[in-house]
């Protein structure tokens, strides 16, 4: 008898990463639903996953690559990682980590005013997840989500 794979949610986790990469790390952690995989100090990078559809991560792509576009060598790229999964790997020099690190850190603050402000409210979620990105469990909220994001793309 096989076993029934268990509902999963986003949760924050502390792990060892190379100082030199830190602040990008846990600038990235800002967005709830982003799943980090790897991470160098040396080749500055940072390996990923984003949401839960392969539409929420190519927005996310794009939406992205726009507030980074300031910070001198920062590059995203994006990978097929199979089924629905988009793997992203955010590179910069070992100098511009904290650029980058600022960058990524004030898009998830315009993210969260534009998206959900003061009255985000997510149920059974813990407060470091509050006022934050918008978790939601339903297709319609998600969509909303993209469409904030491709919105914000043509601004």
């Amino acid at each position: 008898m096989g076993s029934r794979p268990h509902r999963q949610i986003f949760a924050k986790v502390n792990a060892p990463v190379d100082k030199g990469i830190a602040n990008l790390v846990s600038a990235l952690s800002e967005f709830p639903t982003l799943c980090t995989l790897s991470s160098c100090e040396g080749g500055a990078f940072v390996t990923f996953r984003f949401g839960r559809t392969l539409a929420e991560s190519s927005a996310f792509l794009c939406w992205l690559s726009r507030k980074l576009v300031r910070v001198n060598g920062a590059k995203l790229s994006a990978e097929w990682g199979g089924r629905t999964s988009v793997v992203f790997t955010l590179r910069c020099s070992p100098s511009a980590v904290q650029s980058a690190a600022d960058a990524v850190r004030q898009a998830a603050m315009i993210l969260d005013e534009q998206s959900c402000g003061s009255r985000c409210k997510v149920s059974g979620s813990s407060p470091r997840l509050l006022g934050r990105f918008p978790i939601r469990e339903s297709c319609d909220e998600l969509a909303n989500l993209s469409a904030l994001m491709l919105r914000d793309l043509r601004t």
